[in-house]
């Protein structure tokens, strides 16, 4: 090969090389060029497509194109992480979560993805912390005489929980029993509404409530709160101690609301829709919503999001294969 050749090829490999490069910034720059499907692994009107629908309406507005929501429920929201880990890392397609999604590859056998590997991280949005609550009839004002109550008694209490194997309510109550050694009884409901009314009426005695659905009865004591499972105290129930001044350190399990993307979603997309999504969510009435139903609005970069995955599903899966569930099928 000649030095004139030789040459001509350096050239060319430059220019490949260099155009590149140069793709990421003139893709993050054209973005979005059509609608984006914002897929909800839930069907309409729960928490999380109610939170997901009012921040795709405004983020249609701020990006230019439309957020097109897809209900795709079904196996407590791993058809949906099925749908969007397959999906191309493009930026067109992305989806809410809840805490569930941390479980799937422990609980479902069918679940042929890692959701710290096979999907990106955007914004972990808001945290809803769980309310350790019983009936008022049980003797009980706090954790330690609850857990005083069922060691002498094992057997005699029973904990609802209304999301299934695998929801936030049944990780907080198994993680309770594991680490007080307490002999309680799950009692698996299809629904909140079922739970509260047993649970009002004295036919179970304990569970590990969402904030939001759980505030109105607390208020009007129809159910005793004994701690709540967030970090630190919930502004809307300044008196509840947190489940770590109760004698459990490191007891924090709270309802998620986050959105993922695909593997290999550019970075400078990913980015611009976690900036964007985390505008929306410190805005006026959605912030003052969101923080008077007790959830906390984080909206931190990408990362602090891929963080928490990384440390929620191996601990999760602790819990739950102590719990003695073994993996099943959709």
């Amino acid at each position: 090969m000649s030095a004139i050749q030789a040459g001509r090829r350096t050239r060319i490999v430059a220019g490949i090389v260099l155009g590149l490069m140069g793709q990421t910034p003139v893709l993050a720059q054209d973005y979005p060029s059509r609608p984006i499907r914002f897929v909800q692994p839930f069907p309409p009107g729960g928490a999380v497509d109610t939170i997901s629908r009012v921040v795709a309406e405004r983020l249609s507005a701020r990006l230019g194109q439309q957020v097109v929501v897809d209900n795709r429920p079904g196996a407590n929201g791993a058809i949906a992480l099925n749908i969007v880990a397959a999906s191309p890392a493009d930026g067109y397609t992305m989806m809410a979560v809840a805490q569930s999604f941390l479980t799937h590859q422990t609980i479902y056998r069918d679940f042929k993805h890692d959701v710290r590997k096979d999907l990106a991280p955007i914004i972990q949005g808001a945290i809803f912390p769980l309310v350790l609550v019983v009936h008022p009839a049980v003797p009980v004002r706090s954790v330690k005489e609850l857990v005083e109550r069922a060691k002498s008694q094992p057997g005699s209490m029973a904990y609802g929980d209304n999301g299934g194997i695998g929801s936030s309510g049944h990780i907080a109550s198994e993680f309770l029993r594991q680490r007080a050694g307490i002999d309680v009884t799950h009692v698996l409901y299809k629904g909140a509404g079922p739970m509260y009314v047993d649970l009002m009426g004295g036919q179970i005695q304990m569970a590990f409530a969402h904030i939001t659905s759980i505030l109105p009865h607390v208020k009007a004591a129809r159910l005793r709160p004994l701690a709540s499972t967030s970090a630190t105290r919930v502004p809307s129930m300044p008196d509840v101690p947190i489940m770590a001044e109760s004698g459990f350190p490191g007891f924090t399990v709270s309802e998620v609301w986050g959105i993922l993307g695909p593997a290999g979603l550019n970075d400078a997309i990913a980015l611009r829709l976690n900036r964007e999504i985390g505008e929306i969510l410190k805005a006026g009435p959605l912030y003052e919503r969101l923080t008077a139903e007790g959830g906390q609005v984080l909206a931190g970069p990408p990362r602090e999001f891929a963080s928490f995955i990384a440390t929620e599903v191996p601990r999760i899966a602790g819990v739950l294969r102590q719990a003695g569930i073994k993996a099943g099928s959709f």
